[in-house]
């Protein structure tokens, strides 16, 4: 008489289970990771995105500005090394009777008390108009230090997170912007601009 072997059962022992579920858990955990670390990422890259638009907006407008002064209206702002924080000026708005008619004086300045940039136009008067252009601009500009000396190289000390600077009728302005984002981390965005009065 012939014995037929006993049939093995088909399945997984537990110890195979156990292994299948250590490596299914190990494989979550790093698509997780992975999914955490490029969402942050994306989100790090579209806050700077944000931070240099409003950089580069507040910029077109300070240079537009000063683009449409006469040269005479900001001939108070210092030569480098020197720099100011603000700059009054008037704009040409035409010709009456053979003689240059200019705007009521206007007045670009950081608060630094609030981190802003001031537009105003006849400050101290009863008509006077007010207008915040940015926020989060620091006392001090990108790479300096309040300390007499020329850190960040490039050619004014101790100057501030808005920083205007004239050499003839050209006018050197300089803007840093910073924000933290939601997980605390600072991001800046600093730019420079050459604007030459046109009047």
């Amino acid at each position: 008489m012939k014995r037929t072997p006993p049939s093995r059962r088909a399945g997984f022992t537990v110890v195979e289970v156990m292994i299948a579920l250590t490596i299914l858990a190990l494989i979550s955990v790093n698509i997780s990771m992975v999914i955490r670390t490029s969402t942050a990422a994306y989100g790090a890259g579209v806050f700077q995105s944000v931070l240099e638009d409003q950089a580069s907006q507040t910029m077109d407008r300070i240079s537009l500005a000063i683009l449409s002064s006469t040269a005479t209206s900001t001939a108070s702002v210092p030569q480098a090394p020197l720099s100011t924080s603000s700059v009054e000026y008037s704009t040409v708005l035409g010709y009456e009777n053979g003689h240059l008619v200019s705007s009521d004086p206007e007045r670009i300045e950081q608060l630094v008390a609030g981190g802003l940039i001031q537009w105003s136009k006849d400050a101290g008067s009863t008509n006077a108009n007010t207008v915040v252009w940015a926020s989060g601009v620091p006392s001090i500009l990108e790479g300096e230090t309040p300390n007499g000396v020329d850190d960040n190289g490039n050619g004014l000390i101790d100057e501030s997170g808005l920083a205007f600077e004239a050499t003839g009728s050209k006018v050197t302005i300089r803007l840093t912007l910073q924000r933290k984002d939601s997980e605390q981390k600072q991001h800046q965005k600093t730019l420079k601009s050459v604007v030459t009065c046109r009047n």
